[in-house]
């Protein structure tokens, strides 16, 4: 899972498997968005459910959720997703923001330490890649 991009096994002071995909999703971003373009929330999570069907709203991730019987809020991505989505934004790779007349929104699990709790558009930002 980590060769994969899925997340982290070799991290000082862990034991186990750290899931964190925010480097699988920032190599597909090329494919989902163009660099300096805005999106909206639902049409960019609709799309990362497409390219990576073990995440939100993906094939995969939907027959584990009626496995387990277990999902998110409506309205509101995991804490896996919410967490990649803000380690992109922290690391300038995307801006997620917050239209005040925006129709729709897409709420972020919760995480005290952030000040991004939804949005309603993301921006890729121009930069160089990390991957």
């Amino acid at each position: 899972m980590a060769f994969l991009g899925l997340g982290w096994n070799d991290l000082p002071g862990t034991t186990g498997f750290l899931p964190d995909p925010s480097r699988r999703i920032e190599e597909e971003l090329q494919t989902l968005t163009a660099s300096g373009s805005r999106v909206e929330a639902k049409a960019f999570t609709e799309a990362i459910a497409t390219t990576l069907p073990y995440l939100d709203g993906g094939a995969l991730f939907e027959e584990a959720c009626d496995t387990a019987l277990t999902r998110p809020p409506k309205g509101q991505l995991s804490r896996v997703l919410s967490q990649a989505i803000r380690a992109l934004q922290e690391n300038e790779i995307l801006r997620c923001e917050m239209e005040g007349d925006a129709k729709e929104s897409i709420g972020l699990f919760p995480d005290p330490l952030s000040s991004t709790n939804a949005f309603s558009h993301v921006e890729r930002l121009p930069s160089a890649s990390h991957v």
